[in-house]
């Protein structure tokens, strides 16, 4: 039997995207939506399973990723609920099928495959990948935490979480603008288009 870890995956989708006055979950970069530059770099990887937590226009969502490998689960109450909330669902769902399992946002969707494979080789209950001080996504973390991780019930979201549990975490350091590059806002969207044209990449 293989000791090999099983590493799986939660992307959040289901925000409304207000400040972006647009539906950046399937706003396109270089031909890919935002959500598939997400999936497609944790399939590089052999995530599986790999969970797109949906809400606001989930049929989109689904449609873009008709034809990946995709567990799809629903948060029905994303209007009035907190992104941790989001990552709440995934998290219960996927806690029994995987040893590790990475979480991100689909609007930091430019992270590279070797921020991942910098992330799956290094050892702790939870992995922040850093550059310069600044920390990014994704956040790696030991399903075995995942217990105290989820008792979480203040308002700092996910590292609030990760705080409280009192989790061992480690800091990687990556030399990876994508893994900080998020998209709320039209400028950010720029940012990212022009990051993306820059560094001439796919994954």
């Amino acid at each position: 039997m293989s000791n090999q870890k099983r590493i799986g995956a939660v992307v959040t989708a289901a925000g409304l995207s207000t400040r972006m006055k647009a539906f950046k979950q399937t706003l396109p970069i270089g031909g890919k939506s935002m959500v598939e530059h997400v999936v497609s770099r944790f399939e590089a990887v052999g995530a599986d399973p790999i969970v797109v937590v949906t809400g606001y226009r989930g049929k989109e969502v689904r449609r873009a990723l008709a034809d990946r490998q995709v567990t799809f689960l629903e948060n029905p109450d994303f209007e009035t609920t907190q992104m941790f909330d989001t990552v709440r669902i995934g998290l219960n769902y996927i806690r029994s099928l995987c040893d590790r399992v990475f979480i991100t946002p689909v609007d930091v969707p430019l992270f590279s495959v070797d921020t991942l494979c910098r992330e799956i080789g290094t050892d702790g209950d939870v992995i922040i990948p850093e550059e310069s001080g600044v920390t990014g996504h994704p956040v790696l973390i030991n399903t075995a935490v995942l217990p105290a991780i989820l008792t979480y019930s203040g308002d700092r979201g996910l590292r609030g979480a990760i705080e409280n549990s009192g989790a061992e975490t480690v800091y990687v350091s990556i030399q990876d603008q994508g893994a900080l590059l998020d998209a709320d806002t039209q400028d950010d969207y720029r940012e990212l288009l022009h990051y993306y044209d820059k560094s001439g990449r796919t994954e």
